[in-house]
């Protein structure tokens, strides 16, 4: 059996948690972008869920950085903004978009010269 390594981060939003699980390949590479957690089982809210984590996995696929999909998905606006852990966002997609954000400002300190 394969074994993924994968790291999870979870909001608290007015419309419940959600979830946005990234999976690696066996040389660090993204192989897929699960999100779960919104709205209840098979509602539109879990749907549109798990269209944008196939999008965002295809997205990767194609070529596309953190920063590509951080300024695609920041400042999207839903009726209920909320708060968590001292951050505002303005939507759960833009609580995703900082998730690419966090992963750019990583990968670029990784990247600085030792």
């Amino acid at each position: 059996m394969d074994v993924q390594e994968s790291d999870t981060t979870k909001f608290e939003t007015n419309c419940g948690k959600f979830y946005v699980t990234q999976c690696y390949n066996e040389m660090g590479c993204h192989s897929n972008v699960l999100i779960s957690g919104m709205g209840k089982a098979g509602g539109c809210s879990s749907a549109w869920s798990q269209a944008i984590g196939r999008l965002i996995t295809l997205a990767f696929e194609k070529g596309a950085s953190y920063m590509d999909i951080s300024e695609q998905l920041e400042n999207i606006r839903c009726p209920e903004p909320f708060s968590y852990k001292g951050d505002k966002f303005l939507s759960c997609i833009d609580a995703i978009a900082d998730i690419y954000r966090e992963k750019r400002v990583e990968a670029d300190k990784d990247a600085l010269p030792k």
